[in-house]
């Protein structure tokens, strides 16, 4: 089971619990007005249909019957401190062999709304949700990846990363100098072997940029390149590093992208700001992880800013940064930005400031200023954009928020790119399985494909 399924089953607790709240003298009427139902019915009617459909792999047959034991367990509904596999066999007896009638149901028929009613299954599910966790955090604790204030994405990634540090023998290293994590390498090994990076050229790159920001001053941790797996900024230079050499390519995955746009990339850079601090952009330190300059297709030039994030969530201000002013401000330079180039609905001005808001509309801004500042419109075209895993579901659920408080995003000022549709299309565009290495060596190390 991988991830994503294993979410989709444990959706439908907040879904049943919602109708468990329900009042059952509550009724339906459908769309033409001409029929009543009670409003449960309805909704454990749909939820039972989706149900089965997500627990498909699990629900499988066996001899329930004679399983004296199980049938007890669904009469006293005594669920607490159920092991996995007898979690799943309750529910099977529910939902594939029909209980109630004792007969076979084929998944092709999907349970009914009577099977979810008495609240056994809400039941049993949480119960199913806890063996899972547990499981988890068993299987975190055996590779040193048990962190107890990780999200549950943040988890998975940890695990991931740990486990790909072991397979590979390299030795495990500390979270700032104390306790030791899986996804962590030993620094002196990781500096001198470089391995948090795949080819040659890559290593070489990153080199090249950690010199670079030393003189610029750019916001790059040296350990954090080499010694932490987990990391979205070596991410970047794993995603993106390979394109720097090979500009075609990178012209025909961008192309992919903004087909009505692109008609040649012509430069990449990483960790780029205009001019840091510096109050005809935003005014702060903010850069983009990766910055792809090109040709329109009429001629212009143009620009792509890429922020990049792996197990990351909302974007927290700590209370001594001086940002904090400034974002609050409806006089600062955030603000003057947003009503200078006209970007946002006014009744979603107050929003952006918010924690799950703050970064995506900082780096926007970011673009959005450069063009501001372009006084002899040398640029003529500008996206933001936010590359993720598509199970870290955070970005997915604030971008679209964020892209409904824009007042015009036609021209795909701002959009989202998931990993798995970026690394998709590199295996689709890449010329005679050249980069074949890259490709699968980026769907091993960032792609969360199932559980523990």
């Amino acid at each position: 089971m991988t991830k994503s399924k294993w979410d989709s089953i444990f959706n439908m607790i907040p879904w049943l619990e919602k109708i468990e709240k329900i009042d059952p003298a509550e009724t339906y009427t459908d769309h033409n007005g001409t029929r009543t139902r009670p409003l449960k019915y309805v909704e454990y009617k749909s939820a039972s249909v989706q149900l089965i459909g997500r627990m498909f792999e699990i629900l499988k047959p066996f001899d329930w019957a004679n399983w004296e034991e199980g049938k007890n367990l669904l009469k006293e509904q005594s669920f607490t401190g159920l092991d996995l596999q007898t979690t799943c066999k309750l529910l099977t007896i529910i939902l594939y062999y029909k209980e109630s009638t004792g007969k076979l149901s084929p998944l092709g028929i999907p349970c009914q709304a009577h099977d979810l009613e008495d609240g056994r299954v809400l039941k049993l599910l949480k119960e199913l949700k806890r063996n899972i966790e547990q499981e988890m955090k068993t299987e975190c604790e055996k590779y040193q990846a048990y962190y107890p204030q990780d999200s549950k994405f943040s988890r998975y990634g940890r695990l991931l990363q740990s486990k790909w540090r072991k397979e590979k023998g390299y030795p495990i290293g500390q979270k700032g100098g104390k306790d030791y994590y899986g996804n962590f390498i030993e620094a002196d090994f990781a500096k001198k072997e470089k391995v948090n990076f795949l080819t040659e050229n890559i290593r070489n790159l990153v080199v090249e940029e950690i010199n670079k920001a030393k003189e610029t001053k750019a916001l790059i941790r040296e350990d954090r390149m080499w010694e932490n797996l987990l990391s979205s900024q070596p991410l970047c230079f794993n995603l993106f590093g390979e394109l720097c050499f090979n500009l075609e390519l990178a012209t025909t995955l961008f192309k992919n992208i903004f087909p009505e746009r692109v008609d040649k990339v012509t430069k990449i850079l990483f960790e780029y700001s205009p001019c840091r601090r510096d109050k005809n952009f935003t005014g702060d330190r903010s850069a983009f992880d990766v910055f792809i300059e090109y040709i329109s297709n009429e001629g212009k030039n143009g620009f792509i800013g890429i922020e990049v994030k792996y197990t990351e969530r909302e974007y927290k201000l700590k209370p001594e940064s001086k940002e904090k002013i400034d974002v609050n401000n409806v006089n600062s330079r955030y603000y003057e930005v947003s009503k200078k180039r006209n970007l946002y609905l006014p009744e979603f001005m107050g929003e952006l400031k918010k924690d799950e808001y703050r970064q995506i509309w900082r780096n926007h801004l970011l673009t959005e200023s450069i063009l501001l500042a372009d006084e002899e419109g040398k640029i003529k075209h500008a996206h933001s954009l936010i590359f993720y895993p598509k199970d870290n579901g955070h970005f997915a659920e604030v971008g679209k928020e964020y892209s409904e408080m824009l007042l015009d995003n036609k021209d795909n000022k701002f959009r989202l790119v998931t990993f798995e549709n970026f690394i998709e299309n590199c295996r689709k565009y890449c010329p005679n399985n050249e980069f074949e290495k890259w490709i699968n060596y980026l769907q091993e190390r960032y792609i969360i494909q199932s559980t523990a």
